[in-house]
């Protein structure tokens, strides 16, 4: 996430699009993880996502935009996709 253009990032996608393509990964995580459970016949009930922010700077994403999609994406997270949100790390912050 530090290294990348995000606000090019968002200008070249809706902030709607962003959220409906992050709950498509996570759902396909979730997907992953109760095929997995089937294979091996034990419970897996977390996904655990690390994001790293080596090179963020606070200055350079202080957009209205980026800031509002940030939160929306927060918002799905937290509604639909509980079991994950004590599993998303941030590193090299």
């Amino acid at each position: 996430m530090g290294r990348g253009d995000n606000l090019g990032f968002l200008k070249s996608v809706s902030g709607y699009g962003i959220c409906l393509y992050a709950s498509y990964i996570m759902q396909l995580d979730l997907n992953l993880m109760r095929k997995e459970s089937e294979r091996t016949g034990r419970e897996i009930n977390e996904v655990t996502y690390i994001f790293d922010m080596d090179e963020f700077a606070v200055q350079d994403n202080l957009y209205k935009s980026l800031i509002e999609t940030g939160l929306d994406l927060g918002h799905v997270v937290q509604e639909y996709y509980p079991e994950i949100w004590s599993n998303v790390f941030f590193i090299n912050g």
